[in-house]
């Protein structure tokens, strides 16, 4: 995808301004990737935020409950501490709690997904196959080879 993706812009641009139409589309590249890394990371942790507040076992103290709403692996380093039930109550939780927070990610990811490929799908014009294809050589056209 990021291939096919340089190679459009790429050669879309003017010869002398390949290159920096290549900066421009790495730079918006890696961009989009950070963004969508907080962003995504962002709703997957207030998700399993939100679900391990309801979801923590009993008997267990304040530091330890901030500790296993805060991440999987404090949850997981709490329930080392704590007796089997309760360990294994807490870590079911906080799995189930990262695995919802992931499955909503991917949820909206794929509604993203969809609805660009419709804006783009409607957004720019299709050019029938005729206007793209290039002549093999500069004097002749597609029609008078055929």
């Amino acid at each position: 995808m990021f291939t096919l993706t340089n190679d459009v812009i790429i050669g879309s641009a003017p010869p002398e301004r390949a290159g920096a139409a290549s900066g421009i589309s790495e730079t918006c590249a890696e961009f989009g990737g950070a963004l969508g890394i907080a962003v995504f990371g962002s709703i997957g942790v207030a998700v399993y935020r939100m679900l391990m507040t309801h979801a923590l076992p009993t008997g267990l103290s304040h530091e330890q409950i901030e500790t296993a709403k805060a991440t999987l692996g404090g949850a997981v380093a709490i329930a080392r501490q704590l007796p089997d039930g309760v360990a294994t109550a807490l870590v079911g939780a906080a799995r189930d709690a990262f695995l919802r927070g992931l499955q909503v990610c991917a949820v909206i990811s794929g509604v993203g997904s969809v609805a660009l490929a419709i804006f783009a799908a409607t957004a720019f014009p299709q050019q029938p196959a005729s206007a793209t294809a290039e002549p093999d050589s500069p004097g002749r056209s597609m029609s008078a080879i055929s």
